[in-house]
C-alpha cells in the first residue's frame, strides 16, 4: 500500500515517529510476517480506543464493534433499510477502521475513508493492511472539507460518531446531501441532561432557518476520539432531523436510541434516503 509522501512528512513532523521504524510495520510482508501484532498495536504512543480480534488473539482498545452500542451496523434494523453490497461508500470519520472492516464485510464495492487526525489516519492504515481492506482507499482530510468535486458521487455515505464533534453539523449534512443518494447517521444530540446540564444553548442560523443545540467542549490536542476544534454542537433531537431534512434527505428513518438506557449523553441511529 503506498502512502503519499507528504503526509509521511506530515505524520513525522506532528508526532515525532522514526520513519524507518513506521515503514516498518506498516508494510504488508512484515504484518504477514512476523505475526507480532502486539508490537505494531503497542507501538503508538495514544491508546487504542477500538478492540481487534484478529487470528485468535484481541488488541486495541474496549470499543467493541460487534455490539449495537458502538456500531449500528450489528442493528438488523439498518440492513433492512439499507444494503451496502456493490454500493460506493463514503466513511467519515473511520478513527481506526472498526467500521470499515464491517462495511467490507457487507459487500461495499468500494469504500472512500477520510480521517482528520493524523495518528487515526496511521493507525487505520496499519488496520487496512493487517486486514486487507482492499477495497477501502484512505484520505488524510478534513471531513468538513469534502465536495463532490474531491471525491466524487455515492450510493451511501455513514458518518458514525462524527457529527456531534463539529461546531456545525448542518454544513456537513449539506455536503453530503450534494454527494450521496442516502445516509447512514450515528450521533449524540441533546437534551435537558445531555451532553450535560449546565451546556450552553447555541443557535445555528442558516438564512431564516434556525437550529437550536448546546454546546459541548472538545480536546483536540490530547484526545484521540476528540473533534478537530475546541467546540461541537449538539442539536436537540427535531433540530438534528430537520437538518437531515433539509440536506435533500426527505425520508428519514430512527433506527433506534440510546441503547445504554444509563448513558447520560444521548445517542440516536438514522437512516436517511432522498
Amino acid at each position: 500500500m503506498k502512502i503519499n509522501k507528504s503526509v509521511i512528512k506530515s505524520v513525522l513532523k506532528k508526532t515525532r515517529y522514526d520513519l524507518k521504524l513506521y515503514g516498518k510495520i506498516l508494510s504488508e510482508k512484515n504484518i504477514e510476517g512476523t505475526g507480532n501484532y502486539s508490537d505494531i498495536f503497542s507501538f503508538f504512543r495514544t491508546h487504542w480506543i477500538s478492540k481487534f480480534d484478529y487470528k485468535g488473539n484481541t488488541y486495541g482498545g474496549k470499543n467493541d464493534y460487534t455490539t449495537v452500542r458502538i456500531s449500528m451496523l450489528n442493528l438488523p434494523e439498518t440492513l433492512k433499510e439499507i444494503s451496502f453490497k456493490d454500493k460506493r461508500v463514503l466513511e467519515l470519520g473511520p478513527l481506526e477502521c472498526g467500521n470499515t472492516i464491517k462495511l467490507e464485510d457487507l459487500g461495499a464495492k468500494e469504500i472512500v475513508s477520510v480521517e482528520g487526525r493524523v495518528e487515526n489516519f496511521v493507525k487505520s492504515c496499519v488496520i487496512k493492511n493487517i486486514y486487507q481492506l482492499n477495497k477501502t482507499t484512505l484520505y488524510y482530510d478534513d471531513a468538513r472539507n469534502i465536495s463532490q468535486e474531491k471525491y466524487g458521487k455515492f450510493d451511501v455515505a455513514v458518518v458514525l460518531g462524527l457529527l456531534y464533534h463539529l461546531e456545525n453539523p448542518e454544513m456537513l449534512l449539506k455536503k453530503i446531501g450534494e454527494m450521496s443518494d442516502a445516509l447512514v447517521l450515528a450521533t449524540h444530540y441533546a437534551d435537558a441532561n445531555s451532553p450535560y446540564p449546565n451546556a450552553k444553548e447555541f443557535t445555528i442560523t442558516d438564512g431564516n432557518i434556525k437550529y437550536k443545540g448546546r454546546v459541548y467542549s472538545e480536546d483536540p490536542g490530547y484526545d484521540p476520539n476528540a473533534g478537530l476544534q475546541n467546540f461541537s454542537v449538539w442539536p436537540y433531537e427535531e433540530d438534528l432531523i430537520q437538518m437531515v431534512k433539509n440536506s435533500g434527505f426527505k425520508n428519514v428513518t430512527v433506527i433506534g436510541k440510546n441503547p445504554d438506557p444509563n448513558e447520560q449523553y444521548k445517542l440516536i441511529y438514522i437512516v436517511a434516503k432522498k
